[in-house]
């Protein structure tokens, strides 16, 4: 019941908990770190750093691949699907491999 209503009127940053799945997350990116290249056994490619706040706080945010070239900060974005990792001590959201954000022009549900 508890994921259905997160999804019904979204999660906020205060909803998030380390190792869980994350649906309909709103963030404003408020700085993005300039990328870099990284290379591993499963993904080869760009990465940037990046602060999102939505009105209950502050979280960190990995952008992968297109996602790096898409996202500047003072967008507004929406997580449709992705995970939440605790790095050192501090929330961080992603959409990993198989996740998807996507740029919001406004804040509508």
């Amino acid at each position: 019941m508890r994921l259905l209503n997160r999804q019904s009127k979204g999660m906020r940053i205060k909803d998030l908990e380390p190792n869980e799945p994350i649906h309909g997350l709103k963030l404003k990116i408020i700085r993005r770190y300039p990328p870099k290249c990284v290379t591993s056994k499963f993904y080869t490619g760009q990465i940037a750093a990046a602060c999102g706040i939505d009105e209950t706080g502050i979280v960190g945010v990995v952008l992968w691949s297109l996602d790096v070239d898409t996202i500047q900060s003072g967008d507004l974005i929406k997580y449709v699907s992705g995970w939440c990792r605790l790095r050192s001590g501090r929330l961080i959201v992603s959409t990993e491999r198989t996740g998807r954000l996507i740029k919001m022009n406004g804040w509508s549900p």
